[in-house]
């Protein structure tokens, strides 16, 4: 699902991508227009994820939650601004594959 935003004032303010599979939807993508009256981020956001709701999706999938560690003021701002939208979250151990050299 692609969703667009507008407004008058402004013309296009948000792009976001949403993913389903199985029944997750994954937050692949979003951009947004920021301002003096600030970033128009949460509503499209909220928006897809009762949208996802509707099409009975049982997880909606906001990404990476780095950041904490405060090695990079953006991340931890996307990790901020994700962990508000979360009513739960969950570590998934992974097993990340290599090549032999």
């Amino acid at each position: 699902e692609v969703c667009i935003g507008s407004m008058a004032e402004y013309g296009e303010i948000t792009a976001s991508i949403f993913v389903d599979q199985n029944r997750t939807t994954t937050y692949w993508a979003g951009r947004y227009l920021r301002t003096e009256r600030g970033c128009f981020s949460h509503y499209p956001l909220y928006e897809a994820i009762m949208r996802s709701r509707a099409r009975g999706m049982q997880t909606f999938y906001l990404g990476y939650l780095g950041g904490w560690e405060k090695q990079n003021e953006r991340m931890t701002t996307i990790a901020f601004f994700k962990r508000g939208f979360a009513n739960a979250i969950y570590s998934k151990p992974v097993w990340l594959l290599t090549r032999n050299r």
